[in-house]
């Protein structure tokens, strides 16, 4: 779920990637996702990743993408 009215900057240090970057550092964006749901489980809430470490499984890219 998105929380449309919320407005929020984007930062190198809130990323959670293994390379701790994004190109899209100091955007200023609306729209904030605040749930995220799988199959029932809460995944994040509010900004609090709430999965288990090792919950889900790689989905390696397709060949025409690498």
């Amino acid at each position: 779920m998105v929380d449309m009215h919320i407005e929020h900057e984007i930062t190198d240090e809130e990323q959670l990637s293994g390379c701790g970057w994004t190109p899209f550092d100091g955007w200023k964006i609306h729209g904030m996702p605040v749930l995220v749901m799988s199959r029932g489980e809460i995944i994040m809430e509010n900004g609090q990743v709430l999965a288990k470490p090792g919950r889900g499984k790689f989905a390696a890219p397709l060949a025409r993408f690498r």
